[in-house]
């Protein structure tokens, strides 16, 4: 980690200790060498001048040339883990020094099992109600309800029970959160129905929890008018069906950062001030979203009348399609999550069964389906 080799002394002790490290994978494979809070590390672009900055490029430089000599090891295989990727100098992350960007999840229902499982160390079996409770939890928060359990069991000299996982899961997650759990589930459909509506790819996960939900999906890597029309309708697509569903809106799409709102809104003033598909021309004026309020009048507003317009677009789709979106709505609360198999099927045209030709030959039973 950073800090191991920061507390070695000076700039001159700590180059010297990840030479030490990396000399020590080599000599040692193969090998695995993991950098951990790769972020720490620091970045270039990132720095603001004076001795700090010269410190920090020192770092990344001495480690892109360490990262280099990893890559031409035989046997050495390098892994680092990060929560914020952002925050990485580009250079250390590039193919070549870290081939593989693998996007790690909070845990699914069988994660979820296997996790609780791991923790507790019995052969107690995890009750599908406390999976479903736990759901959108981290492997962390997942621990420390196993921990929680475990310390009930200790306090009445027990085995770990049923009953002790299951009050340590109401602990973590109370049962006046699930008030909200038909709203959320309402929520996450009318995502999935925006996308199967719109002949846009299809989510290849969805899950819902008392905390909250999940939609997951490939977003586009260009854009046309069109297909920003219908981002934005998807994105609107989960108040628009609360409002249908649940008569009003509630405050989820907003939640925070990387909410429906928020996505929505960077699409729409990336479509204005960076992509030229807006009423700015060919303006080349990106903005971070911690400046959204530098934007001017006239551009808030245009910005505003297009996410209006695509939430109108999100109900009245939605409206058409009430009987697929109430469908998914149960199937989220029936499973609590959803898997792109499963979501194909929900949304899938249900036609007719039309029989062939060979089939009235050999007089089969027709059954409409």
């Amino acid at each position: 980690s950073y800090t191991d080799l920061q507390s070695a002394g000076h700039l001159g002790d700590y180059l010297k200790a990840m030479a030490e490290v990396v000399k020590e994978a080599i000599k040692n494979a193969p090998s695995v060498i993991f950098f951990d809070e790769l972020d720490s590390f620091g970045s270039r672009s990132a720095s603001s001048g004076g001795s700090y900055s010269r410190y920090t490029a020192s770092v990344i430089n001495d480690m892109l040339q360490q990262l280099t000599r990893l890559n031409a090891a035989e046997g050495v295989i390098v892994l680092a883990a990060t929560n914020f990727i952002e925050n990485i100098d580009p250079a250390i992350i590039r193919s070549g020094r870290f081939d593989a960007k693998i996007a790690v999840p909070y845990p699914d229902r069988s994660g979820a099992r296997d996790i609780l499982a791991h923790h507790i160390r019995s052969d107690l079996e995890i009750a599908d109600a406390v999976v479903n409770r736990l759901l959108g939890h981290s492997g962390a928060d997942l621990a420390l309800v196993a921990r929680d359990a475990k310390s009930r069991a200790r306090r009445q000299q027990s085995p770990v029970t049923a009953q002790h996982l299951q009050e340590a899961a109401s602990a973590a997650v109370p049962h006046s959160l699930d008030t909200d759990l038909h709203r959320i589930a309402a929520h996450e459909a009318g995502h999935i129905v925006m996308a199967a509506a719109l002949d846009m790819p299809l989510p290849f996960s969805a899950r819902i929890a008392p905390t909250g939900g999940a939609v997951t999906r490939l977003a586009p890597t260009l854009h046309t008018p069109n297909s920003i029309k219908n981002e934005l309708a998807y994105f609107m697509g989960g108040r628009a069906a609360e409002k249908i569903l649940h008569g009003t809106i509630s405050s989820g799409s907003g939640a925070d950062e990387q909410s429906d709102l928020d996505k929505a809104t960077a699409m729409a003033i990336a479509q204005e001030r960076q992509w030229g598909l807006g009423k700015s021309g060919l303006l080349y004026a990106p903005i971070d979203g911690n400046k959204r309020h530098t934007l001017t009048a006239p551009q808030q507003h245009t910005i505003n009348e297009r996410l209006k317009a695509a939430e109108g677009l999100a109900v009245r789709t939605l409206t058409e399609n009430r009987e697929l979106l109430e469908q998914v709505t149960q199937a989220l609360l029936e499973k609590r999550e959803l898997d792109s198999r499963q979501i194909a099927i929900l949304v899938a045209p249900k036609e007719p069964y039309k029989p062939t030709e060979e089939t009235d030959v050999q007089g089969t039973d027709t059954i409409v389906m």
